[in-house]
């Protein structure tokens, strides 16, 4: 029997949400896992939408009082990070291996686009693996942060090659 700790450490994400605040998404990093929530007005929630590609490639294990969930060398990290607007959630996955490096495998260079209905939209491929992002709507410029030897700001004009 696998415990609430171990389940909660290999399914550790990243929430974002809507400007209005009603609706959310949650990502995993150690799965390709994405889940579109509506807050209703009761506040309770509701699943809008839900995607699980594969489960998370962990050891659990457990020492004293302390629970570990380990990656292993070929678990391929998922949804590195979230940016959300009030139209779509951009979604920068990885896809890559834990042995190719740890840093490594936390950039990515396709963002999914989806809509608030978990809706695919668009994909975006990125000429050079990014670890963060952000979107500016007025001037339509992706902003993104490259963890290299020397970090670097990097823009992109958006569209960029888009594909459903």
């Amino acid at each position: 029997k696998i415990n609430y700790q171990n389940i909660g450490m290999a399914f550790q994400g990243t929430f974002r949400s809507n400007l209005k605040g009603d609706k959310v998404v949650f990502a995993t990093k150690n799965s390709n896992s994405i889940s579109f929530l509506k807050i209703n007005a009761d506040s309770s929630v509701s699943i809008v939408k839900e995607y699980h590609f594969n489960k998370p490639d962990v050891t659990f294990s457990k020492e004293s009082n302390e629970y570990y969930a380990s990656l292993t060398p070929d678990a391929k990290l998922g949804y590195t990070y979230l940016y959300a607007t009030d139209e779509y959630v951009y979604a920068l996955h990885s896809g890559k291996k834990i042995s190719d490096g740890f840093q490594q495998a936390q950039s990515g260079d396709t963002i999914e686009v989806f809509d608030w209905d978990g809706s695919p939209v668009y994909r975006i491929k990125l000429d050079q693996a990014v670890r963060a992002f952000a979107i500016h709507i007025k001037t339509k410029r992706l902003y993104a942060y490259l963890d290299i030897e020397t970090p670097e700001i990097v823009y992109y004009e958006l569209p960029l090659s888009m594909k459903k």
